[in-house]
């Protein structure tokens, strides 16, 4: 550890090769790493729930249609109140 300090303070160029290994290398474990973790949340939580969802016959984006229905605008119940603190 304290080579590579000494080496990066007084010869920083014969490090260079080492560190453009060294982010390539970790490139290449992130980008398994990333899908690995889309696969597991998009197979282990998205598509249990859809079944889930279409086994009780929910919609939640009310993708069907309604031809007798002249708009498909949805009144809100309540108004927003003001907008001047919202955080």
């Amino acid at each position: 550890m304290i080579i590579f300090v000494v080496i990066a303070f007084s010869k920083p160029s014969i490090l260079n090769s080492f560190y453009t290994i060294w982010i390539s290398v970790g490139e290449f474990i992130g980008s398994i790493i990333s899908r690995a973790i889309m696969i597991v949340i998009f197979y282990g939580l998205f598509t249990p729930v859809s079944f889930i969802l279409r086994l009780f016959g929910k919609d939640l984006l009310r993708r069907n249609l309604d031809k007798n229905s002249s708009s498909y605008w949805i009144d809100r119940e309540t108004q927003p109140g003001s907008l001047k603190n919202q955080f």
